[in-house]
């Protein structure tokens, strides 16, 4: 798991890169505001859109017995609570729509974006 972190970190780095070398922006400047103001999520809340995506798909698509029973042992696993926790996503009850709106939201509540 340690070196899945570590890859995350690298994209995540190379995601506010590109950010940086379009917008002109140095090394030791946050593109957080950028992103949040162009619609765009950093790297690590994409992830976390994609693996909800993911989990929302599959879990209304159970009609293969071994699937369902991987979903049902992971839904009921720390990470997976958590997760849902986290982010205010009930993945039996929410569209794909309404996930999306809950990362956007997650993610604007860790910019400070500056009123003008």
């Amino acid at each position: 798991m340690e070196d899945l972190g570590l890859y995350n970190a690298c994209f995540n780095a190379c995601w506010n890169n590109a950010h940086r070398k379009v917008f002109g922006m140095h090394a030791w400047e946050s593109v957080r505001e950028i992103q949040f103001l162009c619609e765009r999520l950093d790297f690590r809340h994409i992830c976390l859109l994609k693996k909800f995506l993911f989990l929302y798909r599959l879990s209304h698509r159970l009609d293969n017995g071994v699937l369902k029973q991987c979903f049902i042992s992971y839904s009921q696993s720390v990470e997976f609570v958590s997760m849902c926790y986290d982010f205010d996503v009930m993945i039996d009850i929410c569209t794909q729509q309404d996930i999306l709106h809950k990362i956007f939201e997650h993610f604007s509540c860790a910019v400070k974006v500056i009123s003008f």
